[in-house]
């Protein structure tokens, strides 16, 4: 164990609690607000089912999936979360958990950076450039998903690294495991980033505790609560590059063509830009704390789904912890070489973070008009309030249809459009419409096979009770538009339904015998 440091002053930690509570503060509002404001999208309503299941004692298999709730992903932190849920019974609270988890990665970084530094003020400015980050936002405001619980997890293994604090360092990666099984991949690459500085049992330990648990997830575990069947991203992302996880994870030996041309593409690009450029590239200083990333980052670049090669989406959730922590690292060295220069202490140790803070804040700003290259903040405490207005301005419907949605108990089925899902997510039976009369296809492309006379032969066959959905535009369906103009026309004219609400934006439909 290295040498203890002085407790932080306490102006720092009122510095580093005031950061925390204005990123929980704006990002849980934000995250809230879509949801009440059917902003919100298809992964809430799938989570938010999981763990009303699991707080109601009910069997967890997911309407809104087709899939068992730990098929999905193997996230046993779904127990604490159901926990919360009989406690306060909202997805708001879920929202709520994530941001404020998100939010606590901050003191992780604060401890990391301290102890590199041996200063406070830089280490506040650490933590604040970490909660700074466009990848991070994105991740707390795309619906809920479980990456975020892993983050301060991560961020405080990497701190015990750096003060050599061995055992405490592996409960943390034990904890992280709880978030989802591809946890387990950046802890097997840490292992191998630890091997020429920790003593040779902690990496061989991590290596092989995070590759076990990967063969374990993946070979043992999923395909037994899935009955066999394959993990159901595997040909959606994966389907170039094998039949199987193992295959995907050995494609750059087995396919090494296909694994180039996949990685050689714009996209994959910018997504490094948009991963690296805010801390201005000082975790390419450090590359050994990168390495944990690395599988994690390979697997978003050579996957064929657009939404993992870009920060926009929660796939990043694992690269944000060790990007951050490398860039710290790497600012170490920025910091060692102007004091070779010459440079008093003082400006040497406060060098990295401004550099880093003018690639956060300054240069995205400065960049040609219509570069996305480096991407911006995402949201501000003065934005957020505009971003609420425009979407109650474009869902007045809202107060109508939450009045409507109350009077629906949780033990009727529900079929409802994807922004609407997540509001009705809260029971056994809610399905993505238009299931669960025609079953979907993993993803957001069109579905070439949906029909008409199949849709109605299933709504004949499948006495769903009610059906919410939207009649605009970009009514966020995985069916294309006229597809989805068709199957609105087929539920209309079915003569099983009748319109029980018409709100101007959103049908509700309700089967005829029911609730009268």
């Amino acid at each position: 164990m290295t040498d203890p440091l002085p407790p932080p002053r306490p102006w720092a930690v009122a510095l580093l609690t005031l950061a925390m509570l204005l990123f929980a503060g704006v990002y849980g509002q934000l995250a809230t607000a879509a949801y009440r404001w059917y902003v919100a999208s298809w992964d809430l309503a799938m989570n938010h089912q999981a763990v009303w299941l699991l707080a109601h004692g009910e069997p967890t298999f997911l309407t809104t999936r087709n899939l068992p709730a730990f098929g999905h992903h193997l996230s046993l932190v779904l127990y604490p979360l159901s926990w919360l849920y009989r406690l306060w019974p909202d997805a708001a609270a879920l929202l709520w958990a994530q941001t404020v988890v998100a939010a606590a990665g901050a003191v992780p970084v604060f401890a990391l950076a301290r102890r590199l530094t041996r200063a406070d003020g830089p280490a506040v400015a650490w933590a604040v450039l970490y909660l700074s980050q466009p990848a991070l936002q994105h991740l707390v405001l795309h619906d809920l998903h479980f990456q975020p619980f892993a983050l301060p997890c991560f961020l405080a293994a990497l701190a015990c690294v750096a003060s050599q604090r061995w055992r405490a360092m592996g409960c943390w990666l034990a904890l992280a495991l709880l978030s989802r099984e591809d946890a387990a991949l950046p802890i097997a690459l840490l292992g191998l980033a630890l091997w020429r500085t920790a003593p040779r049992r902690v990496a061989l330990t991590t290596l092989a505790g995070g590759l076990l648990a990967t063969v374990l997830a993946y070979q043992v575990v999923l395909p037994w609560i899935n009955r066999g069947q394959q993990i159901f991203y595997a040909d959606l992302f994966y389907g170039h590059l094998g039949g199987s996880p193992v295959e995907v994870l050995l494609s750059p030996l087995l396919r090494p063509r296909v694994v180039l041309e996949s990685l050689w593409q714009e996209a994959n690009l910018r997504l490094l830009v948009g991963l690296l450029g805010p801390l201005a590239g000082l975790a390419l200083l450090r590359p050994a704390w990168l390495l944990p990333a690395a599988a994690t980052l390979f697997l978003n670049m050579v996957s064929s789904f657009w939404p993992s090669h870009v920060i926009d989406y929660h796939y990043q959730g694992f690269v944000i912890p060790f990007g951050v922590a490398a860039a710290v690292a790497g600012g170490t060295r920025l910091e060692q070489a102007a004091s070779r220069g010459g440079a008093r202490p003082a400006v040497a140790r406060w060098l990295a973070p401004t550099v880093a803070l003018l690639a956060t804040f300054l240069l995205p700003v400065l960049q040609p008009p219509g570069s996305t290259w480096l991407p911006r903040q995402v949201s501000s405490p003065s934005q957020w309030p505009t971003q609420v207005a425009a979407w109650r301005a474009q869902r007045q419907w809202a107060p109508q249809l939450d009045t409507v949605l109350a009077a629906i108990p949780t033990t009727a089925s529900v079929s409802a459009s994807m922004s609407l899902l997540p509001q009705v997510a809260a029971r056994r039976e809610a399905w993505l419409f238009p299931c669960p009369f025609f079953m979907l296809i993993e993803g957001f492309e069109p579905l070439s096979a949906f029909s008409p006379a199949k849709l109605l032969a299933g709504l004949q066959a499948r006495p769903v009770e009610w059906i919410l959905l939207q009649t605009q535009t970009r009514n966020r369906s995985p069916l294309d538009e006229a597809s989805y103009r068709e199957a609105l026309r087929t539920v209309e004219a079915s003569g099983l339904y009748d319109l029980a609400h018409d709100l101007g934006g959103v049908r509700v439909y309700r089967r005829r015998g029911v609730g009268r």
